[in-house]
Formats: C-alpha cells, structure tokens, sequence
C-alpha cells in the first residue's frame, strides 16, 4: 500500500510540475513572438481607433505602446526595445535617434505615398489587413 501511494505522489508531482514548465514556457514563448509596436501619432482618435482595431485583431502579434509626444515615444523606443515604430508623418523624427534593430516608417494620408524623408511610408487611411500586411514587411527588412 505505501509503494502505491508513494508511486501516485510521485505521479501527481510530476504532472504538476510539466504542467508549471509548459505554462512558463508558452507564457514566454507569447511573450518573446510579439512584435512590440510603438505608434506616434498626432490625432488622438485616429491613434485610439487604430490601437482599438490592432489590439482586437493582432493582440497575439503585437505588444502597442502608443503616443502623442514624440520625446515620450522616442524613450520607449529605446528603453523598451521597440521592433516597429511608426509614426504620423507631421512628426519629423532623426532616424538616427532609431536604433538600428528598430524598423521605423512614417504615416502618410495618401497611398500615392512610398517614401517620406528618405523613410518608408505607409497610408493610414486603409484597411487594418494591409497595414498589418505593410508593418511586417517593414520588420522582417529588419529582423
């Protein structure tokens, strides 16, 4: 009786503990695959439509950080090791302020609009697909 039990406790100990080590795992493996996003932009409703629509749609792709200063965006993109910063084109930012790992690319209201002070470009007044579409072409540029 008491090899039984033990053999059960043993058992339950180790369920309990690959279920811990998958949890942490999956828990960090989420963590690690999201793309951190950081959007500066001038119009508040616009900046939280689009917030709205990415976090709904792309929550499990992206970590958003969002900002209508561009002093309090620029520190986040450093300090928080931001992988996409995107930002409203009557923002002028020196993209030498942009670490390198960080791909960075300006809004634009037309989609006639490639380039922007010799910066990529991309319309925000467009489907979420394709901004979606857009932001990851920008990121694996850079990865």
């Amino acid at each position: 009786m008491h090899f039984l039990l033990t053999k059960k406790v043993e058992r339950t100990i180790i369920e309990w503990y690959i279920s811990i080590i998958l949890e942490l795992v999956f828990f960090r493996r989420d963590e690690f695959m999201r793309i951190k996003l950081a959007i500066l932009e001038n119009d508040v409703n616009y900046l939280n439509k689009i917030v709205s629509v990415f976090s709904t749609k792309y929550g499990d792709k992206f970590q958003i950080y969002s900002f209508t200063n561009p002093e309090l965006a620029i520190n986040s993109v450093i300090n928080d090791k931001i992988d996409v910063f995107m930002v409203d084109d009557i923002f002028e930012i020196d993209p030498d302020k942009i670490p390198e790992r960080c791909s960075f690319l300006y809004l634009v209201n037309s989609v006639d609009i490639d380039t922007i002070r010799d910066q990529c470009a991309i319309c925000k007044f467009q489907k979420a697909e394709l901004i979606y579409k857009q932001i990851l072409s920008v990121y694996s540029e850079n990865a």
